[in-house]
């Protein structure tokens, strides 16, 4: 049966609709289009898998998937990515293994984003080992798989390889100097070390510091309570204008309490414009640590009705 041009308006405007439910929420009648759609392209049954899995829902997504490839649908880039996301949020080894082999079989392991959904697959199921096979194999395509690889070394606290990796990174931005940085903060004795890292950052002018960045290194500054290094990052929150960033905002309150400087706090807790419960409590716990307690109630006692509410679920 020849398409003709009406048709293939009218499968445009029924994926769009698929994907325009699926957005709001309504997964049962984003199904319901789709099952009652004449005609199904590869691009009808990627959005509705994508609207599974974008809803959790990985299970029927796989399934939609594997019918897909028994019904002898050719799959493409869409699908393959979307497959891998869904094993790797399972996680399912075998489906994904399985995956791999079909991957494979029709030549798509080279596309960038394939490449990067196998790695990505591999790592979230622990296995690092075939995770660092796709990258060998595949790293010369590809800048995102050193990103890839980096941090799947550094969430299996696999420091010693992680290092190896980074030193040798043709390109090394930003999220790779916080994923080091921040790998190092996670593990016992590795605050110093994140910090060495932090100042290296520095020293070799390769990229700016982000947000996530800043925040990561002033919550280490705030354990080792190291005030000089922490103001230091506080001032480079200022100068990339980052101080109005919540998280941000935050780390400098809970770093200045830590090290009891609290007129610089105060400070900071003052500039902060939409101040959440954690926010009021960092201040309140501050103020208890240097025994003001009547500036800890009176904090207490002017915490926004709104904000007093959310703050009393968390106590």
């Amino acid at each position: 049966m020849v398409t003709t041009p009406v048709q293939k308006h009218d499968i445009t405007s029924t994926n769009i609709a698929i994907a325009t439910h699926s957005r709001n929420g309504q997964l049962a009648l984003a199904r319901k289009v789709f099952d009652e759609m004449p005609q199904r392209t590869v691009v009808s049954r990627n959005t509705i898998v994508s609207a599974y899995s974008k809803r959790g829902k990985h299970k029927e997504a796989l399934n939609l998937l594997s019918s897909m490839h028994f019904t002898n649908i050719k799959l493409n880039e869409t699908s393959f990515c979307s497959g891998l996301s869904v094993c790797a949020r399972l996680p399912s080894f075998y489906a994904g293994n399985q995956l791999h082999c079909l991957v494979l079989k029709c030549g798509f392991e080279s596309y960038h984003l394939v490449g990067s959904g196998l790695l990505y697959f591999y790592a979230n199921c622990c296995e690092i080992g075939l995770a660092r096979r796709v990258f060998d194999v595949l790293h010369q395509e590809s800048q995102l798989l050193w990103s890839l690889m980096l941090v799947s070394y550094v969430r299996c606290n696999m420091l010693d390889d992680a290092l190896n990796l980074f030193d040798k990174m043709p390109v090394r931005d930003i999220v790779a100097w916080t994923v080091i940085i921040s790998g190092f903060s996670k593990t016992d004795g590795g605050l110093e070390k994140a910090l060495e890292f932090f100042c290296l950052m520095r020293r070799k002018g390769e990229v700016g510091p982000s947000e996530f960045t800043l925040d990561c290194v002033i919550r280490v500054c705030g354990r080792l309570t190291a005030l000089l290094e922490g103001m230091t990052a506080h001032g480079l929150v200022i100068k990339y204008g980052f101080e109005f960033e919540h998280s941000v905002s935050d780390a400098l309150v809970e770093f200045y309490c830590a090290c009891k400087a609290v007129d610089k706090a105060e400070s900071v807790f003052d500039s902060v414009v939409h101040k959440d419960p954690s926010t009021y409590n960092l201040m309140i716990k501050t103020y208890s640590l240097v025994n003001r307690f009547a500036d800890s109630v009176e904090l207490f006692i002017k915490m926004p009705q709104k904000v007093l509410t959310s703050f009393n679920t968390m106590i």
